[in-house]
């Protein structure tokens, strides 16, 4: 998954019909993990104009601790597919948000939150939605508008002289943790 997201943003970033300066990468639940990864490469850092993690989890292991309690005696080694964001995620430095669905059963919201207060952006935001289930979140009111708040934000930090995208009128809502 991995090398099939790293050739996507590659094939992205040879395409001459796009803006190649505000790719976002996206990555719900077990595709957070590789959007963390995609992020934290060094070779891709500087391509990414923002990434948007959803009820996504801090690593493998710990989410197999979640599920099946007795997994926290396994060694790491016997995991084949670790996806350690909890460890890659502090090397992200594209704008971020996180979206948490605080109802969600699958993957603990503590982990996004985690996931967080780790995360090595300057830019970061944390949404919270309190019905947000694993597959549901973005049902909720207010999801794509936290969404268009946040990257309003980002184009705003990279043109600070501009007017403020966030400062034209729409819904306003207040989802945050």
């Amino acid at each position: 998954m991995k090398m099939d997201a790293e050739g996507g943003l590659e094939f992205l970033l040879s395409r001459e019909d796009i803006d190649r300066r505000r790719i976002i990468v996206y990555g719900r639940s077990l595709g957070g993990g590789v959007a963390v990864h995609l992020a934290a490469s060094k070779l891709y850092q500087d391509k990414i104009f923002a990434l948007i993690l959803e009820n996504t989890f801090t690593s493998i292991p710990e989410m197999a601790h979640v599920i099946f309690p007795l997994t926290k005696y396994l060694p790491l080694f016997c995991y084949r597919n670790k996806f350690m964001s909890v460890n890659e995620i502090k090397h992200v430095t594209s704008p971020t948000l996180f979206i948490s669905g605080m109802a969600d059963t699958l993957v603990p919201p503590k982990m996004t939150h985690d996931l967080y207060t780790l995360c090595g952006s300057t830019l970061k935001r944390i949404e919270c939605f309190e019905s947000g289930t694993h597959n549901g979140t973005w049902q909720c009111y207010g999801y794509y508008e936290a969404l268009n708040r946040f990257l309003a934000e980002v184009v705003d930090s990279l043109h600070p002289n501009n007017p403020k995208l966030s400062d034209l009128p729409g819904p306003s809502s207040s989802a945050k943790c």
